[in-house]
């Protein structure tokens, strides 16, 4: 069920309704906590189909599944590329929601997200504040600089913040909206619309939010097109 007083949730939802209507809408990690919620929502605004994936399912969630036709699921991880090219793909929207910053090779997991998107895109999540160069992507684990925990207190329970160790469950990149842009810029995308949300409790980081649209769609000079160069004459 979606808190619609959380000031973070409503910034989620004006995005949402920034992309619907759309015909089919895929929905990534959109079960931890909320069960769904997202997905559902799409579903009862708009979209004719929506598919979320996620590597987590509950009862509750079935159930909701159930009471919606147009739902779809697939259980598996997205930063997987030979599960992802089992789903049936041809989606007009996608959905990202705080799963950037737990994804270790983050470009291929997003470029995996991406590549089936004919639209747009709406991502949310908590972002590192500009740093004196633009475009910077922060590597959280073993970071001297301790001042960068986005909770500002340690968590002795709460395993997403192990700052030095790298794992898909906690939080490893400190991303800027910059970098993001350049990211989605990279698969084919323009941000069109941006809005900045609440601060975390280290004030360093924020909620940030954009829609981006599909402009083009990457050509052979992509980095996953590449392929290992020969050497220019044999026997070098």
């Amino acid at each position: 069920m979606l808190n619609t007083d959380d000031p973070t949730v409503r910034l989620k939802i004006d995005l949402l309704d920034l992309l619907l209507p759309s015909a089919e809408v895929i929905v990534y990690g959109d079960m931890y906590i909320i069960e769904g919620g997202y997905t559902a929502y799409c579903a009862a605004n708009g979209a004719t189909e929506v598919t979320l994936v996620d590597t987590l399912e509950t009862v509750d969630w079935h159930r909701k599944r159930v009471e919606n036709r147009n739902i779809d699921f697939y259980k598996g991880d997205f930063a997987n590329e030979g599960f992802m090219r089992s789903l049936r793909g041809g989606y007009s929207a996608a959905v990202a929601y705080d799963v950037l910053l737990h994804q270790p090779g983050m470009l291929h997991t997003l470029h995996l997200m991406l590549a089936d998107v004919s639209e747009k895109v709406a991502i949310v999540q908590p972002t590192l504040e500009e740093q004196p160069t633009s475009n910077s992507l922060v590597f959280l684990p073993g970071n001297v600089d301790k001042g960068l925990y986005p909770m500002a207190a340690d968590d002795a329970e709460f395993r997403a913040f192990a700052l030095d160790e790298v794992n898909q469950t906690h939080w490893i990149w400190g991303i800027t909206a910059s970098f993001m842009r350049s990211a989605l810029a990279a698969e084919g995308f323009e941000v069109t619309h941006e809005q900045r949300g609440e601060d975390l409790p280290n004030a360093r980081w924020f909620y940030w939010g954009c829609v981006a649209e599909r402009r083009a769609y990457p050509d052979g000079r992509h980095w996953t097109r590449m392929r290992a160069t020969r050497l220019m004459h044999e026997g070098w």
